[in-house]
């Protein structure tokens, strides 16, 4: 599930709609509370923290959509990044409508980010989660980048899943600041945009286009599944054997197809679902051997080493 607004019928469809951060209230102050500008195409949506400052509106948002939905969403100019501290539900997926068929619809990851000019549309079933979104204005973005127009379709495909583990760090550290904000809350929620937006044109820039020797479509398919049910202790030749290839062929096309080792993948996988449970309020020693680690202290080292922080600092900040 992502953060997306309706646009509604009698609205003029050449002008940028609100995405679901809507517009910030006033700038350079924190709010916290649900907001008017809620989207009303979600049953609830409520803004739990919300800073803007110099062009930069950073959010955490709490959604539960109890019915399907698709929607049209228009980002206008400049940047919004947008990553689930929950996990992904209700299968959102969406299209660039100038780009692509209506067929075409596309899954989203972890961290999504939106860059200006290109409108999107999206669905989403039902489900629930928590989102910290940081959008940034032209204004803004011409401070630290300069403007591009021409993103290749890769390109555009890969701020889908945004796999950056730079980026990972900044979006939790944004999230932490807004649920307890410190000295100087306003400047470091600038800073963190503005490398946030170095991060992304670095991403940018080491983008390669994806060579034959890859995974179909249907192969990545069985190995998400597989993977999403165990988690840890996976056989490789196991995997192997699903996808009708050999170990060394699965270890050579996953990592051109998804840019990263199969244990990265999986690492990614087992600290988005720590995430999730420790926001839930999991204990860390029911968690730690859930997820395949020997012990808490190896589980406190492995997470601090990815987030950036201790489990349990990231649970508290979630109270």
């Amino acid at each position: 599930m992502i953060c997306m607004t309706k646009v509604e019928n009698n609205r003029d469809r050449s002008a940028p709609a609100p995405c679901a951060i809507g517009n910030p209230a006033s700038h350079n102050a924190y709010s916290h509370g649900r907001h008017d500008d809620a989207p009303r195409s979600a049953d609830i949506s409520t803004v739990e923290a919300r800073v803007s400052v110099a062009s930069v509106t950073a959010e955490l948002r709490k959604l539960h959509l109890t019915r399907p939905i698709s929607t049209r969403i228009h980002t206008g100019r400049g940047y919004w990044i947008d990553m689930s501290l929950t996990g992904r539900t209700g299968d959102p997926r969406v299209r660039y409508q100038d780009r692509w068929q209506p067929h075409r619809m596309e899954k989203i990851g972890s961290i999504m980010a939106l860059c200006g000019r290109e409108p999107i549309y999206g669905v989403s079933g039902p489900g629930t989660g928590t989102s910290v979104v940081c959008r940034i204005e032209p204004e803004a973005a011409s401070r630290w980048m300069p403007e591009v127009d021409d993103w290749t379709d890769d390109q555009l495909v890969a701020l889908l899943d945004v796999t950056n583990d730079n980026v990972k760090s900044l979006m939790t550290r944004l999230a932490v600041e807004l649920r307890n904000p410190g000295l100087a809350g306003d400047l470091m929620i600038e800073l963190i945009a503005g490398q946030l937006m170095i991060e992304l044109h670095r991403s940018r820039q080491a983008a390669v286009q994806v060579c034959s020797g890859g995974l179909a479509p249907w192969q990545m398919r069985l190995i998400e599944e597989r993977f999403n049910d165990q988690i840890h202790d996976v056989a490789l030749k196991d995997v192997a054997s699903l996808c009708g290839i050999s170990v060394r062929h699965l270890t050579r096309a996953f990592r051109v197809s998804q840019g990263c080792s199969i244990g990265s993948y999986l690492s990614r996988i087992r600290m988005e679902r720590a995430k999730s449970d420790l926001i839930a309020g999991e204990s860390i020693k029911v968690l730690a051997p859930r997820l395949g680690f020997s012990s808490v202290s190896s589980f406190t080292s492995a997470f601090r080493r990815d987030v950036g922080i201790s489990p349990a600092t990231f649970r508290r900040s979630f109270r």
